[in-house]
């Protein structure tokens, strides 16, 4: 895109765009669409495939534990490996249509739109914690030559999403990935993985030991992250774990995209979403190093459900089972210290969230306060450059937000300094009959 060129990117599959002709057109005309992020479902050729780590379709059992990632108690990450179970190789669907996908590149290349191609990373499956492991030479290989077959395709770019660890609503998703290879990795940047496990574990202890009382004067107090060394105890290697993490993403992304720019040229697209800036270290996601790895940043601002605020329960959830006399309204506002939240006014109950519901965005918490705040920091944290579009929800994928809101964090993200934004869904945004 031209530097002065604003962005106003889409979510969409191939066969969306095949099914309802005049349904881009539309989407220029009514909100001045020029970036598709399509799916990728071509077929993929002899040699990628020769880099699958699976043992076959389906992998076996045995094979997909040894590829995925362990906590720190040594156990794998999931018994839940039905998602891999149903895949070709990590990430990768068996189905596929390359015709419909150059069909669909072609027709949004007609009018003038630029074409993404979205890939699929580490993190297979959030809601099952199946990851693969980032420390194991196979699944990298795998990646690298399935992203450098993607910037074959004719699309302009590549947006590789899951590129981290699980969410931070799945707690055990943070302690993740100990094994060999990882230690053997992080031997090589300058970690020890033994001290960052022992450390890990003897925080752990430490927690329990607390006053639930201490813990919720401090909190009110003005909770900060120092605090938390000095009330806790912490010990280097649980700041060192989580800078390990987002080093080994780093350098395996920094590989593949020297890869795809060797095939597609220093002018093809390759980057990656980023987590929410309040919680992106916690998955690996160091906003201040994307330009090492990235073309862009587009901060993943559109699931406010499953990101903050079921983060921010669970973790409340958490905290009460480890402090038995800690009551719920006393967890929930030690979270919110602690995650950055605590000056938006967030719900004294965990019930209040209405998690699930199609409201729960915005009828009891502040939506708009939620998305600004992150949106604001992940610019001020991203390096001077770097283009930003942050990913806000146009309806319907999967809640639909009040489109009054919608205009004002499309118009925030401009005035904030981001380069554009990206929608998911378009229900609220164009009138179309969608088949």
């Amino acid at each position: 895109m031209p530097q002065d060129e604003k962005v106003v990117g889409l979510y969409l599959g191939s066969d969306t765009i095949l099914r309802n002709p005049g349904y881009l057109e539309a989407l220029k005309e009514g909100i001045g669409l020029n970036l598709v992020i399509m799916n990728f479902n071509g077929e993929l050729p002899d040699q990628v495939l020769a880099a699958n780590p699976f043992d076959g379709t389906p992998p076996s059992d045995e094979r997909i534990r040894e590829l995925i990632c362990r906590h720190v108690d040594g156990t794998p990450c999931t018994d839940k490996l039905e998602s891999a179970k149903r895949s070709l190789g990590p990430h990768v669907s068996p189905e596929h249509d390359e015709d419909g996908l150059r069909r669909a590149i072609e027709q949004a290349h007609e009018l003038g739109i630029k074409v993404w191609l979205l890939g699929g990373s580490w993190t297979s499956s959030d809601f099952d914690v199946l990851m693969y492991c980032p420390g194991k030479e196979v699944v990298n290989a795998w990646y690298e030559a399935l992203y450098t077959h993607m910037a074959s395709c004719g699309a302009d770019g590549l947006d590789i999403t899951h590129a981290r660890y699980p969410m931070t609503s799945f707690p055990r998703g943070m302690f993740l990935c100990s094994c060999e290879d990882c230690a053997r990795a992080a031997g090589q940047l300058g970690y020890d993985m033994e001290t960052m496990v022992a450390d890990i574990q003897d925080a752990y202890v430490r927690l329990k030991k607390t006053s639930s009382t201490r813990l919720v004067e401090v909190a009110r107090s003005g909770l900060g992250v120092f605090d938390l060394f000095q009330l806790l105890g912490l010990q280097p290697g649980v700041v060192d774990w989580f800078r390990f993490r987002a080093e080994l993403l780093e350098k395996n992304l920094t590989r593949f995209r020297a890869a795809v720019h060797n095939v597609g040229g220093e002018d093809f697209v390759f980057g990656t979403d980023t987590y929410p800036a309040s919680l992106s270290m916690l998955v690996g996601h160091n906003h201040a190093r994307w330009a090492q790895f990235s073309d862009f940043a587009s901060p993943l601002l559109s699931h406010v459900d499953i990101f903050p605020m079921m983060t921010l329960t669970r973790w409340a959830e958490f905290l009460q089972a480890t402090c038995f006399d800690l009551a719920e309204a006393e967890a929930l506002e030690i979270v919110y210290r602690i995650a950055g939240y605590g000056q938006l006014g967030l719900p004294g109950s965990v019930k209040d969230f209405a998690l699930g519901e199609p409201d729960c965005e915005f009828r009891n918490i502040p939506l708009e306060d939620i998305v600004t705040l992150d949106m604001q920091k992940a610019r001020l944290y991203l390096p001077d450059g770097i283009p930003s579009y942050p990913i806000l929800q146009g309806g319907g994928a999967p809640h639909d937000w009040p489109i009054d809101i919608v205009k004002r964090l499309h118009a925030s993200a401009l005035a904030g300094g981001h380069n554009g934004v990206i929608y998911q869904g378009t229900k609220l945004l164009v009138d179309f009959d969608l088949k």
